[in-house]
């Protein structure tokens, strides 16, 4: 049966998932006789730039999908599930930071503030008043439903909307082949690189199954895992994802801006990357001669792409300005051979077995190119730059590889891409298994199931198992909540997520007082 009415249901929702975050925040961080125009600005903008599909929703065969559509849900419930966000599962290193900052939005005031202290006199932010200033705006529906109903609630919320966004991206992948296959979930939830074989190269088996992050080339580090991604810095690329597949689903140009706006203050790393590719879409009409300057930009005029992304972009700067690692950008020299083999695993081989089929193709020239400077450039003291800019380019890779699983004829050259893809599986599946087993230990624990079969097991996960039972039954091995809030002096990247208030414009002109 054909249904048209589900896929404009679908790009409305995904519209509104993508805006409601800055909404909240404009209506929760700054003063209202500022908030309240920019409230109708950006409302009037999702409004146009839905207005813009009119009548161009794509038929979709709904019913003889129905089992395929059940499976699905099924593998994006399970991945995010073990992903700890909502706190279910087995949590990464990193979720002692998005735990805090979560924390602190449910039971702070916003904007949120903090007198720091307890870093040491020679601490820059030592006796500071310090406002919160980061990518927040992936929790902040989540927080209010927190601030009404509590922690738990918060929680739930956000295991719920992150499985809302994964399934948004999935349509949106399927819509943008014109094809609903159980494939692309897969290749989604195990897409990396070879990446992983500097890993066994360097490490021991054991060594990385135990271990929740390695490297093997100093600190350069591509977005190489969309699992990786989900279950490190869910924050920063679960949006940016369903913004650049909706970009390449054929976006109204009227829309480009806005879109790309709303990205830039949920992954303003992830933004960089997009605006390559978002160019391109822009411009390719008029490189090639088939419209003129003038209805390009024509094309390009609409209150959305006007007063809606620049009331984004206005703000989002005036915010992110006021975080204090923000403030450091350096060029950082590199051995030349540990580069040279870092591209060649990261996206050299990948690059090489695509090129047969896209060598006319913008997108995977543009993708390339984008790649090959990101080790040189750092900002602020993590790996950010290089591996949250290379989200876009990574993510587009991976749909040219599923194009050309789709359109490769040549079995040879199908099967060395499969055995591609399945080399570079292998981490995405570590981490899963790692969340999986642990996840399993402290619910074992907490039901005091006796474990006597596995500790006469050799298996190494099976002893991992039996010599971590009294640990995980005095300890939570799942949550990772050391800090609680982020002004804990146990946190040794406190400037990553604020800035001194008498430093910020933002604070001064626009947000909000609590006293």
């Amino acid at each position: 049966m054909k249904n048209v009415r589900l896929d404009k249901s679908l790009i409305y929702a995904a519209y509104i998932y993508i805006t409601i975050p800055f909404i909240v925040f404009l209506t929760g961080w700054i003063k209202w006789y500022y908030s309240i125009p920019l409230c109708v600005i950006i409302c009037a903008s999702l409004f146009f730039c839905l207005n813009e599909y009119k009548n161009s929703f794509i038929s979709i065969y709904v019913k003889p999908h129905r089992r395929k559509i059940i499976i699905a849900l099924c593998f994006i419930l399970i991945w995010v599930f073990f992903s700890g966000i909502g706190g279910f599962s087995y949590q990464t290193w990193d979720h002692n930071f998005r735990n805090a900052i979560f924390r602190d939005l449910v039971t702070h005031d916003w904007p949120v503030l903090y007198q720091v202290k307890g870093f040491g006199s020679n601490h820059p932010l030592e006796g500071q008043t310090c406002m919160m200033a980061y990518y927040i705006g992936y929790w902040l529906p989540s927080a209010i439903i927190g601030k009404v109903f509590g922690w738990h609630a918060a929680n739930v919320f956000l295991f719920l909307w992150t499985v809302a966004g994964v399934l948004l991206v999935f349509y949106f992948i399927c819509r943008l082949f014109k094809l609903f296959s159980i494939k692309f979930l897969l290749l989604f939830i195990f897409w990396g690189t070879a990446y992983v074989i500097g890993l066994f190269i360097k490490y021991p088996v054991t060594t990385l199954i135990k271990s929740e992050a390695v490297l093997w080339a100093g600190n350069m580090f591509y977005a190489d895992n969309n699992t990786g991604l989900l279950y490190w810095v869910f924050n920063q690329s679960l949006t940016p994802w369903l913004i650049i597949i909706l970009v390449l689903n054929h976006i109204p140009h009227k829309n480009i801006f806005f879109l790309s706006g709303l990205c830039f203050f949920q992954g303003p790393l992830a933004f960089l990357g997009l605006l390559p590719f978002a160019g391109y879409i822009l411009f390719k009409e008029y490189f090639k001669k088939q419209i003129s300057f003038r209805r390009l930009i024509s094309a390009l005029s609409s209150f959305q792409n006007i007063a809606g992304a620049f009331s984004i972009l206005l703000v989002s700067i005036l915010f992110f300005s006021s975080n204090s690692a923000a403030q450091r950008f350096a060029f950082v020299p590199r051995n030349v051979w540990v580069y040279l083999l870092f591209i060649f695993l990261s996206f050299g081989i990948i690059a090489f077995l695509l090129f047969h089929r896209n060598r006319k193709e913008p997108l995977f020239y543009i993708s390339i190119l984008l790649l090959l400077p990101l080790p040189f450039f750092q900002l602020g003291y993590g790996l950010d730059f290089c591996a949250r800019v290379s989200i876009a380019p990574m993510f587009i890779l991976m749909l040219l590889v599923m194009k050309n699983l789709l359109e490769e004829r040549t079995v040879f050259r199908k099967n060395i891409l499969i055995a591609y893809l399945s080399i570079c599986s292998i981490l995405p599946s570590l981490q899963i298994l790692r969340s999986v087993t642990l996840t399993s230990l402290q619910y074992l624990s907490d039901s005091n199931t006796s474990l006597s079969a596995l500790s006469h097991s050799n298996n190494f996960i099976a002893k991992k198992i039996t010599s971590k039972v009294s640990e995980a039954r005095d300890h939570n091995l799942l949550i990772k909540d050391d800090f609680y809030t982020l002004d804990n002096p146990l946190n040794y990247s406190v400037g990553n997520f604020m800035g001194p208030v008498n430093q910020s414009f933002f604070y001064k002109y626009l947000a909000k007082r609590t006293d």
